[in-house]
């Protein structure tokens, strides 16, 4: 009974990676080999078995293991392809492995750039103005020393 119950809930443990709907992966730091990815991340990089660290996902993965020589856990954003996912990046105390938790953060990955254009555009509108209230200023004094040297006669 006892053992039915602890295998119901190793079942149980065991279907959160396989059930998330975000990538997971697990490396071996010593061999720099995949030792586990989710039906998620193989679905969205169906080539990261064979192409292991040398894949986009994991890429400079290196500089993120010596983070994690400072502290336990360390996020990145990374792009692969024309999607952009934050990772999260943990050392297992247990062994030399990390393990790699993401989130696909396109939308809002495109969002940010897309106010970082609209704000260049305000901030080129800004000095447009700016230069054109300057002008018109110019002209101004231009036109009224214009008035008061050469009157109008009526």
């Amino acid at each position: 009974m006892e053992n039915n119950r602890a295998n119901q809930e190793l079942e149980m443990l065991a279907s959160f990676p396989v059930l998330n709907p975000n990538p997971i992966v697990e490396i071996d730091v010593a061999s720099q080999s995949l030792t586990y990815a989710n039906p998620t991340s193989l679905r969205l990089f169906p080539t990261i078995k064979n192409d292991g660290m040398r894949h986009p996902f994991l890429s400079r993965l290196d500089d993120a293991i010596s983070a994690l020589d400072k502290e336990n856990s360390f996020s990145r954003e990374v792009k692969v392809g024309d999607r952009w996912f934050v990772q999260s990046i943990h050392r297992l105390p247990e062994s030399q492995n990390i393990r790699v938790y993401a989130q696909d953060i396109t939308r809002f990955k495109e969002d940010e750039l897309e106010v970082e254009r609209l704000n260049k555009a305000m901030i080129g509108r800004e000095l447009k103005m700016s230069e054109l209230k300057k002008e018109v200023a110019e002209l101004k004094k231009a036109i009224a020393e214009l008035k008061k040297n050469c009157p109008i006669k009526k």
